[in-house]
Parts: C-alpha cells; sequence; structure tokens
C-alpha cells in the first residue's frame, strides 16, 4: 500500500522511510535495513526481511539471523558485517531514533508530514485512512510553498 502511494505523490514531495528505533530489538532491525541500504541491496533484502518475519515467523533476533539472511540473498559475510558494524549504519540508526522521538512516534506505521503532522493508522482507523489524510495534508503544504 505505501509503495503504491509513494507513486501517486505530487511532484515537489518525497516519501523519506525511517525505521522504528525504540527499544533494542528495533533497533537491530533499524541496522538491518541501514544496512541493505548501505550495501545497494534494499530491493531484495526489503522483500526477504519482510517475508522472514512475517510469513515465517522468524524473529531475526539477532545479528547472526540477519546476516544468515544477507548471506542467503547474495551478500558476503565480510560485507554484511563491515557494513552492520559501520559508523555510518551505527549514525543512522541513532537518527532515526532521534527522530520518532521527536516526532512522538508510538507506533508504525506512521507518516509525518514536513516535519509537523503526525498521522497513525491506529489514529486513523486503517492505514488507507492514514494515506488519505497525508495526501490531504501534503496538499496543503505544497499549496504553502506556491
Amino acid at each position: 500500500m505505501l509503495q503504491a502511494w509513494k507513486q501517486s505523490l505530487p511532484e515537489g514531495s518525497r516519501l523519506q522511510p525511517s525505521p522504528a528505533a525504540w527499544n533494542e530489538g528495533m533497533k537491530l532491525h533499524a541496522k538491518a535495513y541501514f544496512t541493505a541500504e548501505t550495501l545497494d541491496v534494499m530491493e531484495p533484502m526489503h522483500d526477504a526481511i519482510f517475508k522472514a518475519m512475517h510469513v515465517e515467523r522468524n524473529r531475526l533476533g539477532s545479528k547472526g539471523a540477519i546476516r544468515e539472511l544477507f548471506v542467503a540473498n547474495g551478500i558476503s559475510a565480510e560485507d554484511f558485517d563491515r557494513a552492520f558494524d559501520s559508523f555510518g549504519v551505527n549514525s543512522q540508526v541513532s537518527q532515526a531514533e532521534a527522530r520518532a522521538r521527536s516526532a512522538k512516534i508510538s507506533g508504525t506505521p506512521s507518516v509525518l508530514v514536513n516535519g509537523k503532522y503526525l498521522i497513525e493508522a491506529r489514529k486513523a482507523g486503517s492505514q488507507a485512512n492514514m494515506l488519505k489524510i497525508a495526501d490531504f495534508l501534503v496538499q496543503q503544504e505544497l499549496a504553502k510553498k506556491s
């Protein structure tokens, strides 16, 4: 749903995904996200991580489990380790944590429009409603720039 919405965003707007990172398990998964981004393998790894966690019920609860998944998808263990343990990936996790804290994000999925308006699916009633509200706010923010 989010990918389809991303394709429909008007010119002058963009979607900047940021993983939730407010506890140790989520920070570990955020490291996996930013590792995939750093290694430029987000396309295959996003689906592989989603499938592992939500279909196969693999919690990916350790660096080793995440490494196995990356290796199974063609990434060398050495490249994975170098990226996963890098200053850059750790910094990105810290920044994601700070963004969520500053925006007072308490659940996922959530959308923050222009750093001002937080829309949470739970409060909007559904993900579809969340995206409708986000569409409206994106249009309002773009109109202010004109």
